[in-house]
């Protein structure tokens, strides 16, 4: 398992108070695991949950233009919230997530502000991906994952570009390893993998050649059927202790899922809801939202 660095944690929890972030807000969380109980899908998951989550502002909400702006500018003008300085020079703000799934969560955002990249303009990954090689080695050095979703696969905020690095792999420290953490890879092509026992369309790649990543985006988006009005394909991006996990949603989903569910966590926003959800509700929830795994995502590579 991974360990987010000592040296950032504290910079984080330093950053988070000057936040105004309430402890509460990311220790002592409830979580508990859930799994296939007639025994035909091995990929047990975590529902977790935070009442700070459920506070986080919409966008437009109030009297706030962009959050990230927000965000981006206080970490610029106060450093003790900018927690990697080096990125900046990239144009990245990292920054503590002032809704923090996990202890350690932040936020990488771009500046200046750029709409969020899709699979027509994946210009913001770099070419070859090159910075998104770059996104991928920065968390890997935090012990950070880097989860992303896109436009229609529960961006929130889709005129201001940004990543998150979390650490949601230490709830695995309560109930076991979970999720992309825990199933077994089939090998598909060099570099590239599938979870046998996952039931809808993915692909998992290395986390050290973004430049293939890049190359099954652009193909995706020439092959699969498009819920979107761009005609882009959206889909998820959650970076795992076996790499990076792609998973396309076959329909609009707004803002009603976060990356967070395919690599095996279900964030719930109520206590009644934590003692009731089941993992047949839990994978039916995604079953609705994304392609079955019988596309053969392989095929398109």
């Amino acid at each position: 398992m991974k360990n987010v660095s000592s040296k950032f944690l504290e910079r984080w929890k330093e950053g988070a108070k000057a936040m105004q972030i309430p402890e509460e807000f990311y220790s002592g969380l409830l979580v508990r695991r859930i799994e296939d109980k007639s025994g035909k899908i091995d990929y047990p998951l975590a529902v977790v949950y935070n009442p700070g989550r459920i506070k986080r502002p919409s966008q437009g909400q109030g009297t706030v233009d962009c959050h990230m702006c927000r965000m981006a500018d206080e970490a610029e003008t106060e450093p003790i919230k900018n927690l990697a300085p080096e990125m900046t020079k990239k144009g990245v703000i990292v920054t503590p997530n002032g809704f923090p799934p996990s202890e350690g969560a932040v936020l990488l955002i771009s500046r200046p502000e750029v709409p969020m990249y899709t699979s027509k303009d994946l210009g913001y990954l770099g070419h070859n991906g090159e910075f998104l090689g770059e996104l991928i080695d920065f968390t890997s050095k935090q012990g950070l994952n880097l989860y992303h979703q896109t436009v229609g696969a529960g961006a929130t905020i889709a005129r201001h570009e940004h990543f998150h690095g979390t650490t949601m792999y230490k709830f695995q420290e309560k109930v076991g390893a979970i999720g992309f953490d825990s199933t077994e890879l089939k090998k598909v092509s060099e570099g590239v993998s599938v979870m046998p026992q996952f039931p809808l369309a993915h692909l998992v790649f290395t986390d050290n050649d973004p430049a293939k990543i890049v190359y099954f985006l652009k193909r995706m988006q020439a092959t699969l059927p498009s819920p979107m009005t761009d005609g882009s394909i959206p889909h998820t991006m959650s970076q795992g202790n076996q790499g990076i996990l792609i998973t396309p949603t076959r329909i609009d989903v707004g803002r009603s899922m976060g990356s967070e569910r395919a690599p095996g966590y279900f964030f719930v926003p109520s206590r009644e809801e934590f003692d009731s959800v089941n993992y047949e509700g839990a994978m039916q929830f995604m079953s609705d939202r994304f392609f079955s795994k019988d596309i053969g995502l392989e095929k398109i590579l």
